[in-house]
């Protein structure tokens, strides 16, 4: 069910560490994500941040406003315990989305960053969130959307190995499956980030470095790493700017709130 995610967490393990420092992305998806939030959250409400890793909140900027949140009764759940080693916060969980160890009805806001991209049936993981959210709580998370890493992607398809890139949806796609599980968007925001590096090593280290690295099967070209990363390059040079090969991530960012029937 959660296949790309148990793929990705050895990688997540190993790059918790130094995880903060590297997450460019994430950290202007967290800044965006969290200032759609409107004082809809006290410090006696409990809030889930869900996919955490070392806490969402290290990403923002405003640090009177990282300490408020800090203040607050904040639980960490992520798969990767290496990267809950790495957070600042009392309270947290190592498990699995897809089960959420927690009463009905029992956060006032969950938040998620760029994690449900990860998740296979996204249905199971909608439908968790939406048991143990009250009713009138607030969704608040980000995600990959189409078209991301495009110049990747195509890069890719004109070499001999076996796709293994995430199935990434649409906007249109998410605000359906929001709808269907019983949730009623209240705001969104779409953020694009390029990226640009000096060559193609650079590139696949970032994904490395921030632990979001699936590692590709070769067919039987007789391609080794070494080679793969020269073939990939010379795919990839049409995109090259003057800037350097880029990469781009789209990202939407969305706030809904559970519907009380």
């Amino acid at each position: 069910m959660l296949s790309n995610l148990k793929k990705v967490k050895p990688n997540f393990d190993k790059a918790a560490t130094n995880y903060i420092k590297h997450a460019f992305i994430q950290k202007e998806s967290a800044n965006l994500m969290l200032s759609l939030l409107d004082n809809e959250v006290t410090r006696k409400d409990l809030i889930l941040d869900l996919g955490s890793g070392p806490g969402t909140l290290l990403h923002i900027n405003n640090e009177l406003l990282k300490l408020d949140y800090l203040n607050q009764q904040t639980v960490l759940y992520d798969i990767s315990y290496p990267m809950l080693k790495q957070s600042i916060n009392h309270y947290k969980i190592n498990g699995n989305a897809s089960f959420l160890p927690f009463a009905n009805d029992s956060f006032k806001l969950i938040m998620s960053n760029l994690m449900v991209q990860w998740i296979t049936n996204k249905e199971v993981v909608f439908n968790e969130i939406y048991r143990v959210l009250k009713p009138g709580g607030i969704l608040l998370f980000s995600v990959l959307v189409k078209p991301s890493l495009w110049q990747l992607h195509n890069a890719q398809s004109n070499l001999p190995i076996s796709s293994k890139r995430l199935d990434l949806l649409t906007n249109i796609q998410y605000y359906q499956l929001l709808n269907q599980g019983g949730f009623q968007l209240l705001e969104y925001k779409n953020l694009e980030q390029v990226l640009y590096f000096v060559n193609m090593l650079e590139l696949v280290r970032h994904f490395k470095l921030n632990g979001t690295l699936i590692k590709q099967s070769l067919n039987s070209s007789g391609l080794n790493g070494r080679h793969l990363i020269t073939q990939l390059e010379r795919a990839y040079w049409k995109y090259q700017t003057i800037e350097g090969l880029p990469l781009t991530y789209s990202s939407l960012i969305i706030k809904c709130i559970k519907k009380d029937y």
